[in-house]
């Protein structure tokens, strides 16, 4: 691929170049369209990595598990306590949905 210049960039797609204006791509930037879209991206993306925290938080504090694993690192001495901790609890999948 060759040295684009800042009046054009060079795009490699799929063995094909593309040449794309560079005012075709600040207006792009500039267009409500992709404000909207940037938004939205960032919205999900922050609440998709506080969910998985969060979930564990509500999990450790209700003492709801899924795994025996994650019961007996949370406490559980026996398998009478592993049982009773490995439960759905309705905060927590609160949280999950």
């Amino acid at each position: 691929m060759e040295h684009t210049t800042s009046s054009a960039l060079r795009v490699a797609e799929r063995g094909a170049e593309i040449k794309v204006p560079a005012a075709e791509m600040s207006e792009l930037i500039d267009s409500e369209v992709f404000l909207a879209y940037s938004t939205y991206s960032t919205i999900v993306l922050l609440k998709m990595l506080l969910m998985g925290p969060l979930t564990g938080y509500f999990r450790v504090t209700r003492k709801a598990f899924i795994t025996a694993e994650d019961a007996t690192a949370h406490g559980a001495k026996d398998e009478e306590t592993t049982k009773k901790y490995m439960r759905t609890d309705p905060y927590v999948e609160r949280v999950r949905r």
